[in-house]
């Protein structure tokens, strides 16, 4: 029998700039390449560009502004408290359950300011979970001797989930 308390994502400290750098380049390229088209159809006139921009697409402005607001928000909600309990048969992590004959491998990724777990299982909606533990905590000692006791070490999957590896090189996860 095992159990720790882990995050269930990365801690956001000093992050928020970067969010909101990559938040508004996502939203804010097709605006920019929408004024490019306005400016150069109004002969570079500015004032006219605008005028033209809040008076035929104000919803596409509102539209943005809110996509913007409603991923940064969620982007940049704290972290939870997770629990991981893990018997012979299962391993649960906050309220889902694993069989252990479905976990294929787990790795450890080094972060700043924790260390993130992948842990990956066969035949699963959600083949990856992932668990963060900082640093200064008492069970990262508990959880590294769990998993390497009892099951394989696989490097690899740290590079399979392309999504979370983009999320992770910008900072969020």
């Amino acid at each position: 029998m095992f159990q720790i308390q882990a995050l269930n994502k990365r801690p956001i400290q000093n992050n928020q700039r970067t969010l909101i750098f990559w938040l508004g380049l996502t939203a804010g390229i097709p605006f920019v390449f929408y004024l490019f088209f306005v400016l150069s159809a109004s002969g570079w006139n500015i004032l006219t560009a605008i005028v033209t921009v809040l008076q035929n697409d104000l919803l596409l402005l509102i539209a943005i502004g809110a996509y913007f607001g409603v991923v940064y928000y969620i982007l940049s909600m704290p972290s939870k408290k997770i629990d991981v309990v893990a018997s012979d048969e299962t391993i649960t992590i906050d309220n889902n359950s694993f069989e252990t004959t479905n976990l294929i491998a787990w790795s450890v990724v080094e972060l700043d300011d924790c260390f993130e777990f992948v842990i990956k299982f066969q035949e699963s909606r959600t083949p990856y979970q992932y668990i963060y533990i900082t640093k200064e905590s008492h069970d990262l000692q508990k959880a590294l001797s769990y998993f390497s006791n009892n099951f394989p070490y696989d490097e690899q999957i740290n590079t399979t989930d392309r999504m979370h590896n983009f999320f992770r090189l910008i900072g969020v996860k």
